[in-house]
């Protein structure tokens, strides 16, 4: 997907470089994927370009730039903007620019993922990227591909990997040791290079990262020895203080050599033994989690929660109601989907509104869950910032009742549930859950 500012059209066979004057702008040009727009070094100004366009000073011109990569990322927007005219073009090449950049997929044409290419377009053009998808590529060339990123790329802080295949140890080892400032990486749906590699090899990158990383991602993943790397990061890391989110979501997560899960309660506890600033945990699918080994997380401000398919989603416990009582304050977005243990799914939910107006609460998922209209109501009634509400599928209500709701729809399911409770001057009892809240 990334395309150097100054990329040749789709239907341009040869490879040309245009030298700018301007230091420190490059302008080589590779073929991209016909479904991206590729950038065409000459002026593409037309009689209806207005002279706002081609009179803003370069440096506000910069700043604007910069604020629209902020927020949406380089790609495609750097690509488009380069094509207006010479002065855009040339603020568009500006290496600086390029410090968000999705190239996940198919965006990069597979003939240039190869060593020399790569390493001319990373050392020409992303100099100073910090945040990096290259999600879904396929290589056999791995090691060469990652040590171009390496060597150009020091900036770099979020690298996403997902879905790479023949990844392995080695190769996690030498991105840890040469990227100083990652401290995002997402491995989910990764698959190794299929050689069994004992846990201390892990080691080294643990000890590299036990102090920078902030992010990991290793969700629906089959790498080869994945039970290793939790070992590792359970037994051998001292913790990560700086953790802030830990994504193992996956409802096939499992070691091939047992039949035990490889993620349990005491995997939990000694990663974020010392992560006091998580702010996002997902263990959909988790079958060995349980609601013991959550409450015991040190971090106070948990802010997004999956619990989907997990223990506490299929065991009749308590600890639903404590999880939510310790969380009830900071919580952002919750994933009940598919509970189906009524008494624990109606307590957890009034915790969960027991914060009242204080309540941060923005998104609840209980999709296909078993929550009763007294406990929903709770939660529509004391959650003033709730914003998006899924009730599809939940057998306990009733059937108009059964959809997902957003912005202006949980208001007016507010309203009637207000409306309800008052005009009979007490709560919505048992009996009155076939009441329909079709509109």
């Amino acid at each position: 997907m990334l395309k150097n500012p100054c990329l040749r059209e789709q239907n341009t066979d040869k490879s040309e470089t245009h030298h700018s004057e301007d230091e420190g702008h490059s302008s080589e040009r590779l073929p991209m994927r016909s479904n991206d727009e590729s950038i065409n070094a000459k002026d593409e100004t037309t009689d209806a370009q207005s002279d706002w366009g081609r009179r803003l000073p370069e440096n506000v011109l910069m700043h604007i730039f910069s604020l629209v990569c902020s927020e949406t990322g380089c790609i495609p927007f750097l690509v488009r903007a380069s094509k207006v005219c010479h002065l855009w073009n040339r603020v568009a090449s500006i290496n600086s620019l390029w410090h968000n950049v999705d190239l996940s997929g198919n965006r990069l044409k597979k003939a240039y993922k190869n060593d020399t290419h790569i390493r001319r377009l990373f050392s020409n053009k992303l100099t100073h990227v910090r945040h990096l998808d290259i999600g879904d590529w396929k290589l056999v060339n791995v090691t060469d591909v990652l040590a171009a990123i390496c060597e150009s790329c020091q900036r770099l802080e979020s690298l996403s990997l997902s879905g790479w295949t023949r990844l392995s140890p080695a190769n996690l080892a030498y991105v840890a040791t040469n990227l100083p400032n990652l401290s995002r990486v997402d491995l989910s749906r990764t698959v190794s290079d299929g050689k069994v590699v004992p846990a201390q090899s892990y080691t080294s990158v643990l000890q590299l990262m036990t102090h920078r990383l902030t992010h990991l991602v290793l969700s629906n993943n089959t790498m080869c020895g994945l039970s290793q790397i939790i070992i590792a990061l359970s037994v051998l890391s001292p913790g990560f203080p700086d953790l802030e989110e830990l994504n193992i979501a996956a409802f096939t997560l499992f070691d091939e050599s047992c039949s035990k899960p490889i993620v349990d309660d005491n995997s939990i506890e000694r990663i974020l033994k010392t992560s006091t600033k998580l702010k996002l945990l997902d263990v959909r699918g988790q079958n060995s989690v349980s609601d013991a080994g959550l409450v015991r997380i040190p971090a106070w401000n948990v802010e997004r929660l999956f619990l989907a398919g997990c223990c506490i989603s299929r065991k009749n416990v308590s600890g639903l109601e404590l999880i939510m009582q310790k969380w009830n304050h900071s919580l952002v977005e919750v994933d009940l989907s598919w509970v189906h243990i009524n008494e624990s799914l109606d307590s957890g939910l009034i915790a969960l509104a027991e914060c009242g107006e204080k309540s941060q609460l923005q998104i609840l998922n209980l999709c296909g869950s078993s929550a009763s209209l007294h406990a929903v109501k709770a939660v529509v009634l004391k959650c003033p910032l709730l914003n998006s509400l899924n009730l599809s599928s939940c057998r306990a209500l009733s059937r108009g009742m059964k959809r997902r709701y957003t912005g202006g729809e949980i208001s007016e399911l507010r309203s009637k549930l207000k409306n309800r409770e008052q005009s009979a001057d007490m709560p919505i009892t048992p009996e009155e859950r076939t009441i329909s809240f079709v509109s």
